[in-house]
């Protein structure tokens, strides 16, 4: 079974992100040398994101991607099964107006799923350093 993305738009106008944006996500997971994992995405307004940032991080503003992980890895087999990591949600014209990358981002978001944090020094280190070897093997700056 291969790895499995489910994108979804809270616009029409981000659904032209979604092929690129999951195609990318099962790259990154095959380069990670993850198989039979399910991962959702979610483009979203900058009010969306706003909302949701507020709500689960106490910050009154937008942000460029949120990361929920499923601690347990259970299957979910409403999106096709697998090991189920969890839910990315991206604001893309919040990611613009900040000049991010959303591949970049969409690496760092797959990393947080995984367990990776950078909160601390170390373990932003760490992070950081698997964040510049993905992107690296998938030619991305």
């Amino acid at each position: 079974m291969a790895n499995r993305v489910l994108v979804e738009s809270e616009r029409a106008a981000f659904r032209i992100l979604e092929p690129s944006a999951a195609a990318f996500l099962r790259r990154v997971l095959r380069q990670l040398r993850k198989e039979h994992y399910a991962v959702e995405l979610a483009f979203v307004t900058n009010e969306t994101m706003r909302r949701e940032n507020k709500k689960f991080r106490g910050k009154d503003k937008p942000t460029t991607i949120l990361s929920f992980n499923a601690k347990s890895r259970f299957p979910r087999p409403d999106i096709g099964g697998g090991r189920y990591l969890g839910e990315l949600i991206v604001a893309p014209r919040y990611v613009a107006s900040q000049k991010q990358s959303l591949e970049f981002l969409l690496v760092h978001g797959i990393l947080h799923l995984l367990g990776y944090t950078h909160e601390e020094g170390r373990a932003r280190i760490k992070m950081e350093r698997r964040e510049r070897s993905i992107c690296r093997a998938l030619g991305i700056n």
